[in-house]
C-alpha cells in the first residue's frame, strides 16, 4: 500500500490515530530477527483484533511495548507463533483493559497465563495464603520478603482481571476471588509484621464488601482486629499498624488500603 492507502486503511479498521500505528507497525516489523519476522506474519490478523477492543491505538501501543520488553524470550515468541489463540487473547485484553496492562508491564512474564484455562483460574484463600508465606520464608530480609508478596498478590491480580477481560467469570466470582486475595493479604501483612513486633493473636473481622465477597478492583477493605480478654492492646495496635503499612505502602503495585474499627 501507498502511505495515504495505508493510512485510510487503518482509520477504515477503527484506529483513531492512523499515522501512529502505522508508526508502531514499523517499529514492530522493522529488522531481520527471528521475532520481526513473528511480528510481520502475525500483525495482519491482529489488528483486526486490536479492532475488535474498544481502544485499537492503545491496544496496539501496549502490545508494542510488551513486545519490546520480552524482547526475544522464547516462550512469547513460540506462543506468537504457534498458538493464535493465545495471540487473539493477548489482543482483545491490551485494547480493553489499562489495568491489565499496566499490571504486564510490571511483570511481562505473566503474559503466560493466557496460554491455557487452567492458568486463568483463580486461586482460594488457602492456597494464596500458603504460597505468600513459603514466599516469605525464603527470605531473612524484611523488605525482600514483603517484595516477594506483593509479586505474588500482582500475579493474583492479573489473573483474576484477564479471567473477567475475557470473559470466563461472572461478576460475582469475579468479587469472591477479589475476596479471597485480599484475606490472603492481610494474613501475610500480619505474618510479616510478626517479624518486627512482639505481639499477641489477633483476629480479623472482614466487614463491608470484604466480608461479602464483593470486593471490586478499587476496593478499600474495611475489618475489626480484635484480642483476646487480658492481651496487651498496644503491642496488638503496633503489630495492625505495622501489617496495615506492609500492605498498603504505596509502590508500582496497586495497593491494599486497610480501613480498621
Amino acid at each position: 500500500l501507498t502511505p495515504d492507502a495505508a493510512i485510510a486503511w487503518m482509520g477504515a479498521l477503527g484506529f483513531q490515530d492512523p499515522r501512529a500505528a502505522l508508526g508502531h507497525l514499523e517499529a514492530l516489523t522493522r529488522g531481520s530477527g527471528r521475532g520481526t519476522e513473528i511480528q510481520r506474519q502475525l500483525l495482519p490478523a491482529m489488528l483486526g483484533w486490536f479492532a475488535e477492543g474498544p481502544n485499537p491505538d492503545f491496544g496496539l501501543l501496549a502490545f508494542r511495548q510488551l513486545s519490546e520488553s520480552l524482547g526475544d524470550a522464547s516462550w512469547y515468541l513460540r506462543a506468537l507463533r504457534d498458538d493464535g489463540y493465545t495471540a487473539h487473547r493477548l489482543a482483545k485484553v491490551v485494547s480493553s483493559s489499562r489495568y491489565v496492562v499496566d499490571l504486564l508491564r510490571l511483570s511481562p512474564d505473566l503474559n503466560r497465563m493466557m496460554s491455557s484455562n487452567e492458568e486463568l483460574t483463580p486461586r482460594t484463600t488457602t492456597e494464596l495464603t500458603r504460597a505468600m508465606a513459603r514466599a516469605a520464608a525464603r527470605h531473612d530480609n524484611v523488605e525482600k520478603a514483603i517484595a516477594s508478596v506483593r509479586a505474588i498478590r500482582r500475579a493474583e491480580l492479573c489473573r483474576i482481571a484477564l479471567t473477567d477481560v475475557l470473559g470466563h467469570a461472572e461478576p460475582a466470582a469475579v468479587g469472591t476471588a477479589l475476596s479471597d486475595l485480599a484475606s490472603a493479604t492481610v494474613e501475610a501483612g500480619l505474618l510479616l509484621a510478626r517479624r518486627d513486633v512482639e505481639a499477641p493473636s489477633v483476629g480479623v473481622i472482614a466487614l463491608g464488601r470484604w466480608g461479602g465477597g464483593e470486593l471490586s478492583y478499587s476496593s478499600d477493605v474495611d475489618c475489626m482486629f480484635v484480642i483476646a480478654d487480658g492481651e496487651d492492646p498496644a503491642a496488638a495496635t503496633e503489630l495492625v499498624r505495622r501489617a496495615i503499612h506492609i500492605v498498603g505502602a504505596p509502590g508500582p503495585d496497586p495497593a491494599l488500603v486497610v480501613d480498621t474499627d
